[in-house]
C-alpha cells in the first residue's frame, strides 16, 4: 500500500510540475491531487486484490503440497 501511495504522490506532483495542466500554485497542486483520487482508489483496490490472490495462492499451494519444504 505504501508503494501505491508514494507512486500517487510523486506521479501527480510530476504532472503538476511539468505538464502545465494545472496552475503553478498551491491550489493547482491540490486540484491535481483531487482530480487523481479516483485513480488512487482503483490502484489501492487492485493492490488489495492482487495481494489476496498472490498470498492466498501461496498459502493454498503450501498447505496442499508442501512444495516449498516447510513443515
Amino acid at each position: 500500500m505504501a508503494g501505491a501511495l508514494v507512486f500517487f504522490i510523486l506521479s501527480n506532483f510530476g504532472v503538476w510540475l511539468h505538464f502545465g495542466m494545472y496552475p503553478a500554485t498551491w491550489h493547482g497542486l491540490l486540484y491535481c491531487y483531487a482530480a487523481a483520487i479516483p485513480f488512487l482508489g482503483n490502484m489501492l483496490a487492485s493492490n488489495l486484490m492482487f495481494s489476496a490472490v498472490l498470498f492466498g495462492s501461496y498459502f493454498l499451494l503450501e498447505k496442499k503440497t508442501n512444495v516449498f519444504g516447510i513443515a
